[in-house]
């Protein structure tokens, strides 16, 4: 197994308790600074950018409950997408990630 530096050591201990690193993606909505919202399968750079695949910008939520009810429930009737292929957000601009439900999003 090899060595970590103190550097990985560190950036380990100090990085959000919801890291994806080794793993697979899983579909997240990741809200941005400047009200920008995103949805797709998710991977964490060890700087802590977020990266997504297969990622639309959130146009219209299309929900009654929020965030969170597409994070549970998936895509709504109401619900508007912009498919934009792949994006990542700095980690200084993400406010928060909620993981999807498995096979609730198409």
């Amino acid at each position: 197994m090899p060595e970590l530096t103190m550097q990985e050591l560190r950036d380990l201990l100090t990085a959000p308790a919801a890291r994806t690193l080794g793993t697979s993606p899983r579909r997240e909505i990741v809200v941005a600074d400047r009200g920008w919202v995103f949805v797709g399968f998710a991977t964490v750079a060890p700087n802590g950018d977020v990266s997504l695949d297969d990622a639309s910008t959130v146009r219209i939520w299309g929900t009654s409950r929020g965030l969170g009810q597409l994070a549970l429930e998936g895509m709504q009737p109401n619900t508007k997408l912009d498919p934009c292929g792949s994006v990542t957000v700095p980690s200084s601009a993400v406010v928060a990630r909620l993981l999807c439900a498995e096979g609730k999003w198409r």
